[in-house]
């Protein structure tokens, strides 16, 4: 149905940036400063994780791994409600730590993005 396209969608779009962030490392950084540094960028993250969470909670029963998506889909969902409490001062922080990593510890998390969206389309086809 619709849920497991969309749940499918999100993993081609995690495998996507994983691999941009593999490849060139910079220009994601860059990007994330841009997108989730500002105010609406918080909004943008809780809205996310709320999609995210609730589409892995809808698609969980008929994938291959339900207990896996919703454990993933409920962890999504207590993010989406702490991101709030943390603020925008704090994820400004949080960022910018994340940043300043080396490109190395950046293609480690991009490894984990290709990983964590190949996961979610197997999971669901």
């Amino acid at each position: 149905g619709s849920m497991k396209l969309i749940v499918v969608l999100l993993g081609l779009l995690l495998a996507l940036l994983g691999l941009a962030g593999l490849a060139t490392p910079a220009p994601l950084i860059q990007s994330v400063s841009r997108v989730w540094s500002v105010p609406r960028g918080l909004y943008l993250a809780v809205t996310l994780r709320l999609f995210f969470g609730a589409a892995l909670l809808g698609i969980a029963p008929e994938s291959r791994f339900p207990v896996a998506l919703q454990v993933i889909g409920i962890l999504s969902l207590i993010s989406a409600l702490v991101l709030p409490l943390i603020g925008l001062r704090r994820m400004q922080e949080l960022l910018r730590w994340w940043t300043s990593r080396s490109d190395r510890f950046i293609r480690l998390w991009a490894i984990l993005a290709l990983l964590f969206g190949l996961f979610l389309i197997y999971a669901c086809l």
